[in-house]
């Protein structure tokens, strides 16, 4: 997705990646390919010589995995070599992919960018790990970009849901097979093409430097996103039992709003959407 805006915008992009032979569809679409891991800064640097901006969107998220040391490995030293390698470099425009994850108030209230942020002294459990992972990773990124004098902004994505989705997008569609109806739970779902156009407006405008912005979904019921997906995929259901969740997942997206103009399209733009790319209609 942030290869296809920025692409559309006439950039010239280069995927820093483990095995470009996984993404020949990006390489006919014209991006060049440089091969990369994030524990290696020498090899990060090089994939990024020559560039104006990095993106590092890079991180381990699986929602069947909470060890931590996978996530400390991956998304705090693999974020820090990301951000050394950039400045390494020479590359003075970096845009840091977080999450609205790294909330403290998570599941209470709706934060916003100045809310409370889990930290180093957060107890860490099966279902924190990557959030908290992720909150380390945005801290630390802060600070090497000032000490090194890097222009960066971060973006904090809600629960993304799009193609080729191997987290949400499996467990949502087995959720809208099941007779069950889910309360009236806010829970902020974005799609993945307005995260992107996101990204790539941050990364266009300059008064976003030293900022942060949540590019969240919004504060619609969770049964609204299960209902969509069964009109877009055609899934019937005869009756339905009535489900509680006692947790809500909202997040103040008035900042970027405001400053980038950041929006969410239907439910049914954004399925209708997911079906085109993964080639069901």
């Amino acid at each position: 997705y942030i290869c296809a805006e920025l692409l559309q915008r006439g950039a010239h992009v280069i995927g820093v990646v483990r095995n470009p032979d996984r993404v020949p569809a990006l390489q006919q679409q014209g991006v060049s390919m440089r091969k990369a891991d994030l524990s290696d800064v020498a090899l990060l640097e090089r994939g990024f010589d020559g560039a104006d901006a990095v993106i590092s969107n890079a991180a381990l998220f699986k929602l069947d995995n909470s060890n931590w040391r996978e996530h400390e490995q991956t998304n705090i030293q693999g974020s820090r070599n990301v951000l050394q390698a950039a400045n390494a470099a020479g590359v003075k425009r970096v845009i840091v992919v977080s999450s609205c994850g790294v909330y403290a108030s998570l599941g209470r209230g709706t934060p916003s960018e100045t809310a409370e942020k889990f930290s180093e002294q957060t107890r860490r459990n099966r279902i924190n790990r990557y959030m908290v992972s992720k909150a380390l990773a945005e801290q630390e990124a802060w600070e090497i970009a000032g000490q090194n004098g890097l222009n960066m902004t971060a973006v904090r994505p809600s629960a993304v849901y799009g193609a080729h989705d191997s987290n949400f997008m499996p467990r949502l569609l087995k959720a809208a097979r099941m007779p069950l109806s889910l309360p009236a739970t806010g829970f902020s779902f974005v799609y993945a093409g307005d995260v992107a156009r996101g990204i790539c407006d941050c990364l266009a405008e300059d008064q976003t430097i030293g900022k942060a912005y949540n590019l969240a979904g919004e504060d619609r019921p969770l049964g609204e996103f299960i209902d969509a997906l069964r009109d877009a995929y055609g899934i019937k259901v005869r009756f339905r039992l009535p489900l509680p969740i006692p947790f809500r997942n909202t997040f103040d997206y008035s900042l970027a709003a405001r400053e980038i103009g950041f929006s969410n399209r239907s439910y049914a733009e954004g399925l209708e959407d997911t079906r085109r790319l993964e080639g069901l209609d």
